[in-house]
């Protein structure tokens, strides 16, 4: 089990340095994937390197904000900000989502 450990790190490594690489011949700031399912959001020798994990198994995501920023969300943060803008009145013009819109069974 122990190897195998050590193998799946040994190619989660090997594929961000890939990655890294790859941008930096494209001259990109970062680079924007999901393939692995291990969200994200870390620098590597000067290259912003997001994943946005995967909704099923870590409940995760990448949000762009109107400003242009990227930000790795994750569900439980997101409902306690919403709960937070709630109960401070933060949100009055925006209805609260409905269980459904968050990924919630009806």
């Amino acid at each position: 089990m122990k190897a195998k450990v050590k193998s799946a790190v040994s190619f989660v490594d090997n594929y961000e340095q890939q990655l890294r690489q790859f941008a930096r011949r494209r001259n990109c700031d970062g680079i924007i994937c999901g393939h692995i399912h291990t969200p994200e959001d870390k620098d590597i020798d000067g290259v912003r390197y997001l994943n946005s994990g995967d909704w099923v198994e870590s409940l995760t995501a990448i949000v762009e904000h109107e400003d242009g920023r990227m930000e790795l969300i994750r569900y439980e943060d997101f409902i306690e900000e919403l709960a937070r803008e709630a109960r401070d009145g933060l949100c009055a013009e925006r209805p609260a989502p409905t269980p459904v819109e968050v990924g919630l069974p009806a």
